[in-house]
């Protein structure tokens, strides 16, 4: 059964992902980034991909695990940052 996945929410500078995990502790999780997704393994055979949209500076990718919840912030590219990747 996947976790439930909230849209990307998205504030002036900052957009953010969360989704509940199987456990309360980060070094119980894996986490391998490729371009804009993550994909995320834990305990109990656990798997699930999240996204970020195109305008994350993945570069600056920020990640906490609390009461259950991964949250994943990234900051937005700024306009002169020479464009999307």
């Amino acid at each position: 059964m996947r976790a439930a996945t909230e849209p990307a929410a998205q504030s002036t500078d900052t957009l953010v992902v969360t989704c509940r995990v199987p456990c309360s502790n980060v070094e119980h999780l894996e986490l391998d980034v490729l371009e804009h997704t993550i994909y995320v393994t834990g305990p109990g055979g656990f798997a699930h991909e999240l996204e970020l949209p195109l305008e994350a500076d993945m570069d600056k990718l920020e990640i906490e695990l609390f009461r259950g919840f991964l949250e994943l912030r990234a900051p937005r590219r700024s306009e002169d940052q020479g464009g999307l990747s």
